[in-house]
């Protein structure tokens, strides 16, 4: 690049290992302000989450197979079966999946829009069009019930899908009651709901249903089973700690109380050297009056 006088920007995040001891001549680098992982970065966005989805499921159905067939350590598994597992998983994801995901980000620039006029008479496509936009609204819910979207948001995404038929008083006893719920779970039990008793103010989802919601349920179904066969103890896993999410999120949340308490210590240090410090003035003080 320098022969041919190329220069370029490189985004990156702030990760520690970015850091660089020299400084570049035809590359300016700029740094991704902290915490913005999730909206930067499609793949933090929600695709390693299906993956990892995919994959628990894999690997409990596999578990469930292998202790059908009496198998006692039923979690063993080879680097080998491991890497096919994971091929499986990534092949699993939707090319729509990684298109939302990208979109989510809102990192790419806006397509351009052709406007084709609807051919009259086209019921099937104006079904379609009404059972997408249902789906769209379901999603959007669910995103508010595991904390993905905040109430502002989650309103605005439906008025953006619905535009100028979005009626408040429909959606309002949802979006209360989401978030009104004290965990996951219990907003994700309400979302079910929902949707189970909607009838003729919000249009039920239709067959089409999210791909990461299939997935999570096929996980979820197999987990309950091992759970039933004595396989594994305890608490019924949620699907967030199934997929490692919860995992992350407290290793995180770790990261920045360790940091918080290297503040603290400091603190205390330069409080109790100060103290150390008056102590040695005053005996000074009384030294020099003796």
């Amino acid at each position: 690049m320098r022969l041919q006088n190329r220069k370029i920007v490189l985004f990156i995040d702030n990760f520690s290992g970015h850091n660089i001891e020299y400084s570049p001549t035809n590359i300016r680098l700029e740094f991704f302000a902290p915490n913005l992982t999730p909206f930067v970065q499609p793949l933090d966005a929600g695709i390693i989450r299906c993956f990892k989805a995919h994959y628990r499921a894999l690997f409990c159905q596999r578990a469930l197979e292998l202790d059908t067939i009496g198998k006692e350590n039923i979690f063993e598994i080879n680097i080998r079966e491991a890497m096919l597992m994971a091929k499986e998983a990534w092949d699993a994801v939707q090319p729509t999946t990684i298109k939302h995901c990208w979109n989510h980000t809102g990192i790419q620039r806006d397509p351009i829009m052709l406007r084709i006029p609807a051919r009259h008479g086209h019921e099937d496509g104006a079904q379609d069009g009404v059972c997408q936009a249902s789906s769209e609204a379901w999603n959007v819910l669910e995103d508010l019930a595991t904390s993905q979207k905040t109430l502002p948001e989650a309103e605005d995404g439906l008025k953006k899908i619905y535009g100028n038929t979005y009626q408040d008083s429909v959606w309002r006893p949802a979006l209360a009651a989401l978030t009104g719920s004290e965990t996951t779970e219990a907003a994700l039990e309400e979302l079910a709901k929902f949707k189970a008793t909607a009838e003729n103010s919000v249009v039920e989802v239709g067959a089409r249903d999210r791909p990461m919601q299939v997935v999570k349920t096929k996980l979820m179904d197999a987990v309950v089973e091992l759970k039933a066969r004595r396989r594994i103890f305890g608490p019924l896993p949620s699907f967030l700690v199934c997929i490692g999410a919860e995992v992350e999120a407290a290793y995180e949340l770790s990261k920045v109380l360790r940091k918080f308490e290297a503040q603290i210590r400091t603190l205390d240090l330069q409080k109790s050297t100060q103290q150390r410090l008056d102590g040695w003035l005053r005996v000074g003080e009384l030294s020099s009056s003796l």
